[in-house]
Parts: structure tokens; C-alpha cells; sequence
């Protein structure tokens, strides 16, 4: 455990615990940030195994053997990870099933899912970590931890348990969430300097799998439109022109992908054009290209869902709730939260327009959750 001065106070409460050899406390000599404080701490493990347990969130009991038993009998495998549970603000159950085998296909499943980082929280095994270090950046660990997972994928399998015992607490308005603060008081430049540098560390992650180059260019496609859909995840606004041209690019070239891979990518990049011009305030082109991403992939959860507010905002009521409900069999592969649910109980009471801040994007992350609703 690594413990950022001032810190009397922490240790203060840490001392009961003390009495069991197995917890070791390292004081830092300054504020290092949350990554500096990880990379510090894995240099550190001695063990086959760790797991990383950021910040405040809960564990089940038998979350560290529930995991460690799967990465034990899968040697293959570098990580075991389990559904996430939101809990305090908002109540949400997070679902990341990536797939295992082959390398190809793990690397689409996560890119295609939206290059979360959930499996970082995972029971990991310590020898994929090598001699490579835990991610740094200058940005303040903007989006490091999906930098870490993909080393980890790159590595080995993910194993994903369909259990919810990792408990995440969430924040109202009156507290800023350690993932929130990364954003915070950045310009639209800034954030979009932030993103470039993500991206490119991600395609330079990629160069490194054994992969032959139709499929590393296939996964690098994968990548370049997870980051287009990165950006409006964000709310950076707009796309610069760069990325409209590498939009252009993506979508000319995975339509001429074969196979279903091609409309995912393709799909994704179109979800994301329609964001832009809904941003914009051009209303038609952005159901447009909403219908066209749904066409390309009729089983991409948020393109359905941002196509059925489009369709309730053009006053298409019944086209609105097609595609709604059409999202309902695909819950479990979807990414997004417990917004949903209140978007679900808005639209039959037929309160959503325009004007609703979760419509407008003010924070709407299509996350992926199972809600409970």
C-alpha cells in the first residue's frame, strides 16, 4: 500500500492492521499522482500474482480467489477480471467480455468494445509484466490504465468471470471522481493534444503483437475509430481536421473490409460522424449517417440508442421506440450506464427533446452497463 503525504492521518487508521505481515505501507516522499504511485508499487511485487485496487471501490469477499483460482488453470492467460457494479450516485452493473483466443480476435474484442480498461482492476499474473514499466504520461494518467490492458492482451488472454464482485463508488455533483479530474480545467486543445498522444501509444502497442499485417492493420483500423468514439466519450466537442480526415479514411477503407469486423469498425466511425454533426446542430445529416451506422452494424447497441433519440428529437415517436427496443436483446454487450435507464422512463413519459442535458451529451457515456431496471 502507498500512501501520499500528509500522511499521519492514514496511518493512523492502517495501524490495527499492521499485525498482519502480510500488508507493507510505503510512505512516498512526495505526491507522485495515481500512475507514478502504481508503477512505484509493481516494481515492488515479489508474489506470481497481483491486482490493483485503485482509489476507494470494494471488493467481494471472494473476488482475489474467484480470479486467481481461473488465471491459475488457464497458464495462457494474463489477467482474470470480473463484472463491475457501480454503487453511490449512480447504480449500474459494468460488463467487458473480451474474447480470450486468438490474439486477433481478443485484440478486435476489445477495440470494437471501446478500449475500456476495466480488466486493469484484474487479478494479474506478474511475470507479463517483464521489464515493462505500469504507463506514464503528461497528462496526468489520461487514459493509461487502457494503455496498461492492451500490454496485457498483447500478452495473454483476459478471462472474464460474469460475477459483479468488484463494487465501484460513485460521485453526485458535490465530489470530482479521480477519472473526472484528469479532464478537468483542460481546453479543447489541450485534450485533444492528450488524445493524439494516447493514440499513438496505443498503435505503438500494437506494432508490438505477433500479429501478420493484414490483421495488425485491421486491429490498427480498430483502434484509430475506438479513439474517434474516445473523443466524444470526453465531450472535446468537435472533431478537429485531422480527425474528420482520418473518419473519412477509416470508413472508406473498412468498407472494404470482408467479414463482420469491417461494419464494426465502420459502424463505430459512423456513430461517431453522426455525434459531430448532431454537435454541429446539422439534425439531418446526423440521423443520416445515425441510419447508416445502424445498417452497417444493426447489433451496435449505442448506435441504436443514439439513433432512437435523433428519431424522438425529429418527432418519429415510433421510430424512436423501434430502436429502443431493439437495443433490449443487446444489453450485454452494450457500454452504456444507468442514464439509460432514466432515458427508458423519459422517453415513454415523452419528456426527452433536445433540451435534456443527458440528450445533448453533457456527460452521457455509453459505458456499458446491465442497469437493474
Amino acid at each position: 500500500m502507498a500512501v501520499e503525504p500528509p500522511a499521519q492521518e492514514t496511518l493512523s487508521v492502517c495501524a490495527p492492521f499492521l499485525r498482519d505481515d502480510r500488508l507493507r505501507i510505503f510512505v512516498n516522499p512526495q505526491v507522485l499522482g495515481w500512475v507514478e504511485n502504481i508503477k512505484s508499487l509493481l516494481r515492488r511485487v515479489a508474489t506470481p500474482y497481483f491486482m490493483i485496487l485503485p482509489a476507494d471501490d470494494v471488493l467481494q469477499s471472494d473476488y482475489i480467489a474467484t480470479l486467481l483460482s481461473e488465471l491459475i488453470k488457464r497458464p495462457q492467460a494474463s489477467v482474470a477480471y470480473s463484472d463491475i457494479v457501480c454503487f453511490g450516485r449512480a447504480s449500474c452493473r459494468l460488463r467487458s467480455d473480451l474474447t480470450e483466443e486468438p490474439i486477433f480476435d481478443r485484440l478486435m474484442s476489445f477495440f470494437l468494445g471501446g478500449m475500456e480498461g476495466d480488466p486493469f482492476r484484474g487479478v494479474t499474473r506478474t511475470s507479463v509484466s517483464g521489464h515493462v514499466d505500469f504507463p506514464t504520461d503528461r497528462y496526468a494518467g489520461f487514459a493509461v490504465e487502457c494503455e496498461w490492458v492492451l500490454h496485457l492482451l498483447i500478452s495473454g488472454a483476459a478471462v472474464h468471470v460474469p460475477r459483479p464482485l468488484y463494487l465501484k463508488r460513485t460521485f453526485g455533483p458535490e465530489r470530482i471522481s479521480a477519472s473526472a479530474q484528469r479532464l478537468l480545467g483542460r481546453s479543447r486543445e489541450q485534450l485533444f493534444e492528450a488524445l493524439e498522444d494516447h493514440r499513438a501509444r496505443m498503435l505503438a502497442l500494437i506494432r508490438q503483437a505477433d500479429l501478420p499485417k493484414t490483421m495488425r492493420d485491421a486491429v490498427e483500423l480498430a483502434a484509430e475509430a475506438a479513439m474517434l468514439r474516445r473523443h466524444m466519450i470526453f465531450n472535446v466537442g468537435l472533431f478537429f481536421p485531422v480527425q474528420l480526415e482520418r473518419s473519412e479514411q477509416i470508413i472508406t477503407t473498412a468498407g472494404g473490409m470482408p467479414g463482420k469486423y469491417g461494419k464494426e469498425i465502420q459502424a463505430m466511425s459512423l456513430l461517431a460522424r453522426s455525434q459531430h454533426a448532431f454537435i454541429e446542430n446539422d439534425m439531418e445529416v446526423a440521423l443520416d449517417l445515425a441510419m447508416a451506422a445502424v445498417d452497417a452494424d444493426p447489433h451496435q447497441w449505442e448506435g441504436l440508442a443514439h439513433l432512437s433519440r435523433l428519431q424522438l428529437d425529429n418527432n418519429h415517436c415510433i421510430e424512436a421506440y423501434q430502436a429502443l427496443q431493439a437495443c433490449r436483446p443487446r444489453q450485454v454487450t452494450a457500454r452504456q450506464c444507468a442514464r439509460s435507464t432514466l432515458f427508458r422512463s423519459d422517453l415513454r413519459r415523452g419528456l426527452v427533446s433536445k433540451r435534456h442535458p443527458e440528450y445533448r451529451g453533457q456527460g452521457w457515456s455509453p459505458r456499458g452497463c446491465l442497469s437493474g431496471a
